[in-house]
């Protein structure tokens, strides 16, 4: 009998680990590493809960739910697991598909999959105190990739505040892990015994998690790391990442029932995700830049998981899984839109991009801001529509504070894409063109420094296209393919699972079906 779990951490990290000495083959890494994810989502929704035989005439088969015992410690796809793992493999599938021919650094993919293993086994593990060392692998794959694109005398602020801030969270979910299994009272039936003696565990589990989520403190690591890493790097790590450590905390929600007991817990859930709604709602209408303007965005989502998870109920665990995968898609086509500004530009300032009117850059940003912003008719409509309902209705309070960030986004959305299709300041330009650059399309323009050529380089390159013009033709325009194909991707996508979600829907509820929360 072979466990699944290992199958399922082991395969990407081995696969990571070949990507990366196999790096060669950069056109296919993407896909190969997409379509990877999606076998194994596949298996592990749709693989029957008995032994799935393998070899033929030979007591060899596969066990999902059989337990791998590892010094002690056990790794198992538990039945609560497998749609969440499944929604887990897909988000990051979704960005590896995007990644394609997007250039994000040589070793997003890679160092993606090996990341992705370790946020797998933090979910599989027990005890949930060694999820933290699972964590802490996952961050130090995360701050090579968040360097990816950075070097010399450029900052390192995203990937020191990462990293900071999920090696602060280990001792303290250690610690909350130790005072758990000391508590004298293992099943306190009332919210003052619960407190009294599981109520420094509960703050313990809330520094953490705040820690990994982002919200403690408001300002973390977040926006560092939004501004530093390439633009899908950062939703990698803002949705796969957050979203892994959303599930865990929705599993320790089930599990111990002296965590719902404690108000403390669930209250300052709700009190943070508030915070953070008001802090990206106030501080989004007037950012200068894409990226500030998407980190907002990601507060935002941040604080309607913390909703979701507050509520303690089968329609927040529903909009926790939900959200993960559109929050994967939305920030990843907008990502697409900020590194088409980046490759033209140098920059993602409303200013910089002042008259750029690339229209394909603009749909990426335009669709994934839009869906970020909740519009009716993308995917992220139906993601916050889900938070309102598990949150309630009767809070018109905290339901107008929702809409006045979803507003706020848009509002800034709208200012970021009015500067680039407005007339462009020739004086900016100038400052800007100083370096020549290679075109590669009307819309996508990558600088290049001048060098020293010979003098024989003109008639080299004139008679080289004299002879193959047709070529040239073709190279550029599947170039331009290329580059459009993962935007006009992302957009299709988000509009059409917005107008039809039943099949992130039905993974979704499949997933919070085992999260009962009662009483």
């Amino acid at each position: 009998m072979i466990p699944g779990a290992p199958l399922v951490v082991l395969i990407p990290l081995m696969s990571g680990a070949a990507i990366f000495v196999l790096r060669r083959w950069i056109r296919a890494e993407a896909v190969v590493a997409a379509l990877l994810c999606l076998l194994i989502s596949a298996l592990i929704i749709f693989v029957p809960t008995t032994p799935l035989p393998i070899v033929p005439g030979a007591n060899v088969a596969i066990s999902l739910d059989a337990p791998l015992e590892v010094l002690g410690r056990t790794l198992r796809v538990q039945p609560e697991n497998r749609a969440l793992l499944g929604l887990l493999f897909i988000a990051a599938a979704l960005l590896f598909l995007l990644s394609w021919r997007v250039p994000q650094g040589s070793l997003f993919v890679p160092l993606g999959l090996m990341a992705l293993a370790a946020l797998v086994a933090a979910l599989l593990v027990s005890p949930f105190l060694y999820a933290a060392l699972a964590f802490e692998a996952a961050a130090a794959f995360a701050v090579l990739m968040i360097q990816a694109e950075r070097g010399g005398e450029r900052s390192t602020l995203g990937a020191l505040r990462y990293l900071i801030a999920v090696t602060l969270a280990m001792p303290l979910l250690l610690l909350a892990g130790w005072v758990i299994d000391s508590a004298s009272v293992p099943s306190p039936v009332d919210a003052a015994s619960a407190e009294s003696t599981y109520g420094a565990a509960a703050i313990l589990l809330l520094i953490s998690f705040g820690l990994l989520l982002g919200a403690i403190p408001i300002f973390t690591w977040i926006h560092p790391v939004v501004h530093d890493a390439p633009p899908l790097v950062a939703a990698f790590l803002t949705a796969v990442g957050i979203g892994a450590a959303s599930f865990l905390l929705m599993k320790l929600l089930q599990a111990y029932l002296w965590l719902r007991l404690i108000p403390l817990f669930s209250q300052s859930l709700i009190a943070g995700g508030l915070v953070m709604i008001a802090f990206g709602g106030v501080l989004a209408w007037a950012q200068g830049s894409f990226s500030r303007l998407l980190a907002c965005a990601v507060f935002v989502e941040v604080g309607c998981l913390l909703l979701n998870l507050g509520s303690a109920s089968q329609a927040g665990a529903e909009a926790v899984a939900f959200s993960l995968p559109a929050r994967a898609l939305a920030l990843g086509t907008f990502g697409l839109g900020v590194w088409r500004l980046r490759a033209a530009r140098n920059s993602d300032d409303f200013v910089a991009v002042r008259g750029l009117r690339d229209v394909w850059g603009g749909l990426a940003l335009g669709i994934g801001g839009l869906s970020l912003a909740g519009l009716p008719g993308t995917l992220g409509f139906v993601s916050r529509w889900l938070t309102i309902q598990a949150y309630g209705l009767s809070d018109p309070e905290s339901l107008a504070l929702l809409s006045f960030a979803q507003i706020s986004i848009g509002v800034g959305l709208v200012r970021g894409l009015s500067a680039m299709f407005q007339q462009s300041d020739p004086e900016l330009v100038g400052d800007l063109s100083r370096s020549e650059t290679l075109d590669l399309g009307w819309a996508n323009r990558i600088p290049v420094y001048p060098a020293r050529t010979p003098a024989t380089a003109p008639t080299v390159i004139g008679i080289v296209g004299i002879v193959n013009p047709l070529s040239d033709v073709l190279s550029r325009l599947r170039q331009q393919l290329d580059e459009r194909l993962p935007v006009a991707a992302g957009a299709v996508a988000l509009v059409v699972l917005g107008l039809w979600p039943e099949p992130l829907a039905w993974l979704a509820k499949a997933a919070a079906q085992h999260f009962l929360f009662s009483p």
